[in-house]
């Protein structure tokens, strides 16, 4: 794990500062799409309760330095596979193998649910992410363009 930080499951409480994570962490990118704080916290509320399938507590984490989350990843079921819905971190931790270290903790939690896969979406041109999803092993399934539904495994 990373110096000085601290991992730990998501919890129901954590919906506001992962609003603001979100707002932090997609402002001025590719997938920022001119959402307001509000709504940046509505979406986690909506990941969390299940819009994009189950909310895999087991396996959705957060990381904090000084009790203020600096990365997070959350997983969802989603078609009966498990899905990284979100994955970001805070612009002033980015590099320093946050989201890689999440990915492998999601991974790792998902053996003993009997979870084979892992499934993302990446939006195309996001090199940093598309970097460190390679690194991590995944591979493409294929692309989908907005609006329509993702490939077969």
């Amino acid at each position: 794990m990373p110096a000085n930080f601290e991992c730990k499951p998501i919890e129901f409480a954590d919906i506001d500062s992962l609003g603001q994570l979100m707002d932090i962490s997609y402002r001025g990118t590719i997938d920022h799409r001119g959402e307001s704080l509000d709504q940046c916290i509505q979406a986690m509320r909506d990941t969390i309760n299940g819009k994009y399938g189950p909310f895999i507590y087991q396996a959705s984490f957060v990381m904090t330095l000084n009790d203020q989350i600096a990365s997070a990843i959350m997983l969802t079921e989603w078609k009966g596979q498990p899905l990284v819905a979100e994955i970001m971190s805070d612009k002033k931790f980015q590099g320093k193998g946050l989201a890689k270290f999440l990915l492998a903790r999601s991974i790792s939690a998902l053996v003993p649910l009997n979870w084979q896969e892992l499934f993302l979406v990446v939006t195309e041109g996001n090199t940093a992410a598309e970097k460190l999803y390679e690194a991590v092993g995944f591979t493409s399934a294929g692309r989908a363009l907005p609006g329509t539904a993702p490939p077969a495994a």
